[in-house]
């Protein structure tokens, strides 16, 4: 094995640490600071974020596979993601009911209001989001672009493909998915005992990251 692809980390199992200032963290507090927009956005598909602990069991099993000269048919590369992918609106709702019933609006309206308040902000770039360092200016405006250029590929893959095959190789906001296949999950240990278990994020994951983020 030359290459190890991971699919997007979420936080630790246990104390949900996950960086605050990663997509997934600036979206949801975006969404819900003082001067947020107030929801969060809605997207079809579904996503295969894996726990950063079960991430490193799996790299651990995976360096194991090689060294035992294991790898089947001299595969160079190995992807490790979620065995057990759960709807993106499984997720927001939740999230949306830890944070006081925000709603859940469409993708479109959710970036319309992140684009007003870029406006009002006077935040036009990166840079001065992350500069500026004001009380109040929305974390997601730091990464205003990023959602701009993500969401127009998950909204034109849905649009442009009637028989969902782009957006099968898509997660919501345009992530591309990582195939798991079954051979990584009979060569892999931890990821094929979360297959089996059936485990999958919900809201418990959800009240973990969010009192990590709180900190």
């Amino acid at each position: 094995i030359e290459i190890v692809r991971l699919a997007q980390l979420a936080g630790a199992r246990r104390s949900g640490a996950w960086k605050a200032t990663e997509w997934v963290p600036s979206l949801v507090l975006g969404s819900a600071c003082k001067n947020g927009t107030g929801c969060l956005p809605l997207l079809n598909g579904r996503v295969t974020w894996l726990d950063v602990d079960s991430a490193a069991e799996a790299v651990v099993d995976a360096v194991a596979l090689d060294a035992a000269g294991a790898s089947a048919e001299g595969a160079r590369f190995l992807h490790i993601a979620h065995p057990n992918p759960v709807p993106w609106t499984t997720l927001m709702s939740a999230f949306a009911a830890h944070l006081g019933g925000l709603s859940v609006v469409s993708y479109g309206e959710w970036l319309a209001k992140l684009e007003e308040l870029s406006s009002a902000h006077e935040v036009t770039s990166i840079s001065t989001a992350a500069e500026s360092g004001k009380e109040g200016v929305n974390p997601a405006l730091r990464l205003l672009e990023f959602f701009k250029a993500r969401g127009q590929l998950h909204l034109t893959a849905a649009a442009n493909d009637s028989n969902d095959e782009a957006m099968s190789m898509l997660e919501p906001i345009g992530m591309p998915r990582l195939a798991l296949t079954a051979h990584t999950l009979d060569a892999l240990p931890s990821l094929h005992a979360l297959a089996v278990a059936g485990a999958q994020l919900g809201k418990e994951d959800v009240e973990k990251w969010k009192s990590w983020w709180e900190r």
